[in-house]
Formats: structure tokens, sequence, C-alpha cells
């Protein structure tokens, strides 16, 4: 009964206190066992130390064998009696006796290992300074079991320190495992006297609450006063909520009639409805507090609204140089301050896009009045290289004419020359004849009179082909200069064929004195005979070539002819392609102007300051330049 009545807070202490008296208990054993163990790993890191110590030690031996010094000598037993020295007064820090025992077992190993290196010093100094070795295997063989038998000893030292250390480890985990034992029973034990009375207390203030609850909610028309007779706290608060019962049933019907009106204000705001406010009053000043509040907010609302259809009204008649602003008062990162940075942004992003609009239409105007000039050069150049190329199309087709026909003219020069051939072996199968004539000119005086006419005919045959070939080389041109000399030979050749058969026609009667010259005439006349067929051979080559080279001149200038043909249409195609370049380019011009003109007539920031962009001066400025080039000669070899 007397716990009953004591205070929840000291019903609640009563665990801490034996929590902390428990914590106490555990920490004293703790630290009991944990300064033993953390001694005995102190002491096992300084055998750690010694071990160390002694490698160092033996290291100084075997560096005194190779090199064997008074210096190094001393300094070897330095390290022993510095070792020894520190075993004994780590033997002072144990505690125990097997400890103790195997601390002196060290030291005599050290003293023991001194005594023999003690005579193997004098042996290694009188040997190294004779240069004689005097060394005995078996005091060496000794010094080394020594050595072994303290480096034994010192991990036989740090062996027990650590099953020391374990051994007070599985102490300690046991006593602490007793102790929480004991401490978990003897706290439940009392956790569960003082949660069944708490419990007990709990369940008579819910049940009255709960019995509150359900009137506050509606649930029950009455209310039941709480469980008050008990003097804990418990109690005192029953004592407060039922004074305070009678005064909330009061407020509340106030209070459903605020809420009441709220409702109807509410919902006719939840569907835009901001002109009416919530009218009913209640003692409660927090939702009075609440109702002015909602009232306020309605009012702030409505006005903040009017302020952003304002704005709007502007934005409709194309004014968007004015910003919405945020007060003082109004919500960081809200919903309303999300609206006026959404219009304002609004605004800026449309302000943005007729600043752009504005600069683009007056660099679209800038440009289209380049474009226009541009085009108009392009329109000009493109017609007259149009007509440029029907000129130089017309002379083209007047060549290949002109070629065709010298191919012509080279074709009936070759015939020409082949009956030439054909006549100049005629010439030398009749001067053959004529000296087998000449033979037998003593016998046949009558048939020279025939043959002086045949010759006669042949001349004349001989000069009206060289005419035909003279008048053939001057129409070559250029390229029958050489035939024109041939054929000037070939009339000589024939004029004095005809003044030899003139002297043989007077010198018939003395045809028999003379026929030994006349033979020799007509064996010159062989001679020339065949220098003219070797000539006219030489002749018909040169007549071959050049109608080989005519062929194929008119060949490439008929491809010459297609290209520039090709050509003309193309520039025909691009001064179309210019004209409708040159409409495009008016389309342009009108709708930058009206780019401005619309953007004009809408107020924005920065309306006045928008200036065309600058594009690239060698892009935009420099005109187009038409290309001038003097026109192709063309020689007329006819």
């Amino acid at each position: 009964m007397t716990l009953r009545n004591t205070s929840t807070r000291t019903k609640l202490m009563v665990l801490p206190f034996l929590f902390i008296i428990i914590v106490a208990i555990a920490g004293s054993v703790y630290v009991h066992f944990n300064s033993k163990s953390e001694k005995i790993t102190k002491n096992s890191q300084e055998i750690q130390s010694f071990i160390t110590d002694f490698e160092k030690a033996r290291a100084l031996v075997f560096k005194f064998a190779k090199i064997s010094t008074e210096k190094n000598a001393d300094d070897v037993e330095k390290a022993f009696k510095n070792l020894s020295n520190k075993i004994s007064i780590f033997k002072s820090k144990l505690e125990d006796i097997p400890g103790e025992k195997l601390a002196d077992n060290i030291i005599n190993y050290i003293n023991e290992y001194l005594s023999y290196y003690s005579e193997l010093k004098v042996i290694k100094i009188e040997e190294y300074v004779s240069g004689i070795n005097k060394a005995s295997p078996k005091l060496s063989k000794k010094m080394i079991e020594i050595s072994e038998n303290l480096l034994n000893g010192l991990h036989t030292l740090n062996d027990r320190g650590t099953k020391l250390v374990h051994k007070i480890e599985n102490n300690m985990n046991i006593a602490l495992a007793i102790v929480t034992i004991l401490a978990a029973t003897l706290f439940m034990i009392i956790s569960l006297v003082v949660s069944n009375i708490i419990t007990s207390s709990l369940k008579k203030f819910q049940d009255g609450l709960d019995g509150f609850f359900s009137y506050l909610n509606k649930e029950s028309s009455s209310v039941m006063r709480l469980d008050d007779s008990t003097k804990d706290e418990f109690g005192l608060m029953a004592k407060i909520i039922n004074a305070n019962i009678e005064r909330t049933k009061r407020i509340l019907d106030e209070d459903n009639e605020v809420i009441a009106d709220a409702k109807v204000v509410m919902k006719r705001v939840r569907n835009g409805w901001y002109g009416q406010l919530i009218e009913k009053k209640t003692s409660n000043k927090s939702l009075e507090d609440f109702k002015q509040g909602v009232n306020s907010m309605i009012e702030s609302t409505k006005k903040r609204f009017e302020e952003v259809d304002e704005v709007l009204i502007q934005y409709t008649n194309l004014n968007y140089s004015k910003k919405l602003v945020m007060k003082e008062t109004d919500e960081k990162n809200g919903v309303l301050e999300k609206l006026i940075e959404g219009i304002n942004t609004l605004q800026s992003s449309i302000t943005q896009m007729l600043v752009e609009n504005k600069e683009n239409g007056l660099t679209l105007n800038q440009s289209s009045n380049i474009l226009l000039k541009n085009v108009n050069t392009l329109n000009k150049n493109s017609y007259e290289a149009a007509a440029a190329l029907e000129e130089t199309a017309a002379a083209l087709e007047q060549i290949t004419s002109n070629i065709a026909n010298n191919t012509e003219n080279v074709i009936k020069m070759s015939n020409y020359a082949n009956k030439v051939t054909n006549s100049a072996n005629d010439g030398e199968r009749l001067a053959n004849e004529t000296t087998v004539s000449m033979d037998e000119i003593n016998a046949q005086v009558t048939a020279i009179n025939e043959a002086i006419t045949v010759i006669d005919q042949i001349a004349f045959q001989t000069n009206i082909l060289s005419l035909n070939a003279a008048v053939e080389a001057a129409t070559a041109g250029e390229a029958g200069k050489g035939f024109a000399v041939v054929a000037g030979e070939v009339r000589n050749l024939a004029a004095r064929s005809a003044e030899a058969a003139s002297e043989i026609k007077k010198l018939v009667e003395n045809a028999t004195l003379k026929a030994n010259n006349g033979k020799n005439i007509a064996d010159n006349m062989i001679k020339g005979y065949n220098e003219l067929n070797h000539n006219i051979s030489n002749t018909i080559q040169l007549i071959k070539d050049i109608e080989m080279a005519s062929k194929e001149q008119q060949s490439g200038i008929l491809q010459i002819n297609d290209a520039i043909t090709s050509l003309d249409e193309q520039t025909q195609q691009n001064a179309m392609i210019a004209s409708q370049t040159h409409d495009i380019a008016l389309q342009t011009d009108e709708i930058a102007k009206l780019i401005v003109s619309n953007a004009d007539k809408k107020e924005f920031i920065g309306k006045d300051e928008v200036k065309a962009k600058k594009l690239k001066q060698e892009e935009v400025e420099k005109p187009i330049e038409k290309t001038k080039e003097e026109p192709t000669n063309i020689v007329d070899n006819e």
C-alpha cells in the first residue's frame, strides 16, 4: 500500500537506481580483472622487447665473430649485461613464484653465456691480431646451446603471460555473467511489481479518458467522471480533468455553432467565393483566433487574387512591363510564391520572346536587304552568264562545222594524193617503156614520135595533177605547205618533161646520134618519178596524220559543245532559281517588317533598347561580286 500511494516519479526512479547499482558492481568486477590483464599484457610486451634485445645481442656476436676487435667485444658484453639488468628489474614486478624462477633461469643463462663468451673473446682477438685460426668448435657449440635455452626461456615466460591473460579474461567473463544473471532477475521482479501498480492506475485513467473522448467525439451523450481516489499523479490529473469536463461541455456547444458556420464559408471558398466570412462567435479563444485567421486569410487571398487578376488583364492588353512582388508576410516557398514566380516567369519568358522576336525581326530586316541586293546581283550575273554561254555555244558550233569541213577536205586530199601516186607510177612505167624504146630507137625511129606524143600527154597530165595538188595544198592552209612544195616540184618536173619532148621532136632527125642522150634523160625521169613517189608517200602519210588529228579535234569539240550545252542548261536553271530566290527575299523582307511592327505594338521591358544582332561582316555585308573573265578568242583556221 505504501508503494501504491507514492508518486509515479518515485516508482519509476527505483529502476534507474537499481540499474546504476548493478552497473557499478559489474564495472568494479571488470576493472579488477582488466587491471590484472593489462598488467600481464604489459609484461608480455616487455618480454617481446627482451627477445628483440637478445636478437640484437646475437647479431653483435656474429659481427664480433667476423671482425674481432676490442670495440665489438665490448659492445657484445654491454648488450648482454643491459639485457640481464632489464630482466632483473622485470623480475621485481612479477607477483608469482614460477615467473620469478623463469626470470632467474634466464639471468643464469645470460651469465653462463657471458662466461663462455669471455673465453671466446680472448681467442678471437688473438686470432684477429695474429691471423692464426685458434677457435674451438666445442666452445661455439656450447654458446649456441645456451643461447637457444635463453631464447626458449624468454618464449616460455611470454607464453606463460599469454595463458594468464586468457585465464583472467575467462574468470572475468564468468563473474560478469553471474552478476548479469542476478541483476536481470532482480530487475525483472521489481519491474513487474512497479509496472502492475502503474498499469492499474493507467487502466482506470484510460477508462475515464475513453468516456470523456467518447463524449467529445459525440459517440455518447453523457460523460462520466474519472476515478480520483488515488493520491498519485493519476488521481491529481483525474481531479483536474473532472473540473474541466463541465467547462468543456459548455464551450463545445459554442464551437459547434462556429464550426457549422465555418463549413458553409469553406464550402463557398472551395468553389471560388471570397465574399463571405465566418460571423459566429465562441468563448474558445483558440477557435476564435482560428476564425479570425481564416477570415483574414480569405480577405488576403482575395486581395492577392485581385492583384494577380489586374496584372493578367494588363497582359491581355499586350502590356508585359509589370511584375508581381512578394510581400514580407507571404509564405516562402509556398503555393502563392510559386504562383507569383510562375506569372513572373511567364512575363519574363514573354518579354524575352518579344525581345528576341524584335531583335530577330530587325536582324532579318537588315539581312533581307542585303539578301535582296545580293540576289539582284546574282540574278544579273546569271542572265549575263547565260547570254555568254549562248554565244560560246554558237561559236563552238561554228568551230565544229569548220573542223568537219576540214576533215572532209583532208579526206579528199588523201584521195587526190592516191591518184597522184597512181599517176606517178604510170609515169615511171612509161619512162621505163621510153628507155626500152630508146634502146630500140635505131630500129624504130618512127615509134619515137609516138613516144614523144605519149610523153607530152604525161607531162600535161602531170602538170594538171600538180596544179590540183597545189590547190589542195593551199586549201589545207598551214598544214599543206609541205605538200605545196612537192606539188611545185611535180609541176616543174612536168614542165621539164614537156621541154624534153619538144627537144626530142626537134632532134628526132638526130635521134640516132643522140639516142644515148635520150636514154640518159629517160633514166633521169625514172629517178625523178622515184623521188616523186617517195615525196607523194610522205605527203599521203602527212595527210593521214592531219585526217586523224582533225577527227580527234572534231570529237573533242563535240564533247566541249555538249559540256557547254549542259552548262547553259544549268545556268538557265540558276537564273530561274535566282528569280525565285528574289521573290522569297521580298517575302522575307515583308515578314521581317511585320515581326518588328507586331513587337512594337506590345509594351515590355527593354523594348526601346533592342538592336539587330551583329552578324559576321564578311558573310553579310560583303556583296556578291561578278566574276569577269575575258572571252576566249576562237581562231578560225579555215
